[in-house]
């Protein structure tokens, strides 16, 4: 009897085992994608697809003004913008060197806004690309926004605005702006 007692003791505490998953071998998450919140993507990417379509990162951690509150005040906005930079050579003489800059774009950011009658967030996310040409010698600066629209706003409709500068090497943020979206009678009626 306590030998058919050790065996299924045994036997269940290896089934109890053989059943968790193995954090080890798990791709799971990564912790410098703490603040991408996958549920709310629009490509519904895992953090190891997210980090290998977008390798490079920008923090988000700045104010924007919200021009649906009549107190005309400044929002928190938070998140990361995650983007890839590749260049790719055009044809070239040796007097005019040409090439393009391709860039994908993966937006994850929150504004915290005051708005008594709404406690959530308004939320951006999306994706998007762009190409940006740089012609004969010019080893400048080129500059391009982008449109998002904004989730979950209180007082109306509005996107986000960000401009970017590229440069051979790398991209920054200039200006983020939200900008109102301002819709026709006939637009409401179909709410």
């Amino acid at each position: 009897m306590k030998t058919l007692f050790f065996v299924l003791q045994t036997f269940l505490l290896v089934l109890f085992l053989g059943c968790q998953e193995n954090s080890i071998t798990d791709p799971g998450t990564f912790d410098d994608n703490s603040l991408i919140q996958n549920s709310q993507s629009e490509g519904n990417f895992s953090s190891k697809d997210l980090i290998s379509n977008y390798p490079r990162l920008i923090v988000v951690e700045n104010q924007v003004f919200d021009p649906t509150h009549p107190a005309n005040i400044l929002e928190p906005i938070k998140g990361v913008i995650r983007y890839d930079h590749k260049i790719v050579p055009l044809y070239s003489t040796p007097g005019n060197n040409q090439y393009r800059i391709q860039i994908k774009l993966y937006v994850d950011l929150m504004i915290d806004a005051n708005c008594p009658g709404n406690h959530g967030c308004m939320k951006v996310s999306g994706t998007s690309t762009q190409t940006v040409d740089f012609l004969g010698n010019a080893e400048g600066v080129m500059s391009f926004s982008k449109v998002f629209s904004v989730r979950n706003t209180c007082c109306g409709a509005m996107n986000l605005v960000i401009k970017f500068y590229v440069d051979k090497d790398d991209l920054h943020t200039a200006s983020l702006n939200l900008s109102e979206i301002f819709r026709t009678r006939s637009d409401n009626d179909n709410f």
